[in-house]
């Protein structure tokens, strides 16, 4: 923990400006931002893992660990503080706006829904593991769910950061359609890439191979993963839904929906919890995507009025 202390000093501070950066056209910055991290992680990695041929610490892996992480945020937090500098002095100074000044209310009404937001998203998750504990195979289920979540991950990540995308270009122009047509097509993009995988043998080898799990385990992953097959496609309508709202400062539907998630999600778990009809991680994530479907539904609904005054500017 002490290690890890500048790490949310870090977080908050790049991801101030990277907002910056997006906002005036600068997303590459981001990804070059991201390629610094992933740089600092591996200097530090190897030269703990280069100290640990002389050391014989027990400790040594919770620090290589907890060190790269947070030696990798805050160079992207410095990289990003650095990269933003020329906006903040030649930019931002010209910039006009119809917008009132910000004062602290119109700044908590829009920011503290978003705060709560992934306050309430995170909570899914030990909700899920509790749930999973009290359900069929809760030791397999468990075992496997990081194979699970990195899995997913992959193509959620994608849809996580259209999000951004839609805030910061929704204002232009034409970029309503445009947007609009991006996300049904990345949504069933993504959705088939992982059909092609999930249903071929390369579930198989990337839940036995990649991830490290035996037979069984493989096996019962490749079963649970076909449950998470929407997440990704779910979220690019998600964000899109979401991003117009943020881009309104209606936040408080935002937090409204990831409410309707976890409504769902702990009905769902419950039932579960008091029945024996699938492996807990199957069932966990069924419950996970009809909560995400929910989710999007409530977004979809509040933002009608977005998306009818888009349409019609168009």
């Amino acid at each position: 923990m002490i290690i890890m202390t500048p790490w949310t000093w870090a977080i908050a501070h790049r991801r101030f400006n990277q907002g910056v950066l997006i906002r005036f056209g600068r997303s590459k910055a981001v990804t070059w931002g991201t390629l610094v991290r992933l740089a600092a992680d591996v200097a530090v990695l190897a030269t703990i893992y280069a100290l640990a041929k002389r050391a014989s610490l027990p400790e040594m892996g919770i620090i290589a660990a907890t060190a790269a992480v947070s030696a990798g945020v805050v160079a992207e937090a410095v990289y990003a503080a650095w990269i933003v500098r020329p906006i903040v002095r030649d930019v931002l100074p010209t910039v006009k706006s119809s917008e009132p000044p910000l004062d602290r209310k119109r700044f908590l009404s829009f920011y503290v829904p978003l705060a709560l937001s992934p306050l309430l998203g995170l909570a899914a998750q030990p909700i899920l593991t509790a749930g999973i504990s009290r359900m069929p195979s809760p030791t397999e289920s468990l075992a496997i769910l990081p194979a699970l979540n990195g899995f997913t991950f992959l193509f959620r990540s994608i849809s996580l950061a259209f999000l951004e995308v839609v805030v910061a270009l929704v204002e232009r122009p034409g970029s309503y359609a445009v947007l609009r047509r991006f996300a049904w097509r990345a949504a069933l993009g993504v959705f088939c890439l992982q059909l092609l995988i999930i249903a071929t043998p390369l579930a198989k080898g990337w839940f036995g191979t990649v991830s490290g799990l035996d037979t069984d385990l493989a096996r019962l992953a490749s079963q649970a993963v076909w449950a998470a097959l929407t997440f990704a496609a779910i979220g690019f309508g998600n964000s899109l839904c979401q991003g117009l709202l943020v881009h309104s400062h209606k936040t408080r539907a935002v937090t409204e929906s990831v409410a309707m998630f976890l409504i769902v999600i702990i009905i769902g778990l419950t039932v579960g919890a008091h029945s024996d009809w699938l492996a807990g991680a199957i069932f966990a994530y069924i419950v996970y995507s009809l909560g995400q479907a929910a989710q999007f539904g409530w977004l979809y609904i509040r933002s009608r009025p977005e998306r009818r005054a888009l349409s019609q500017a168009e």
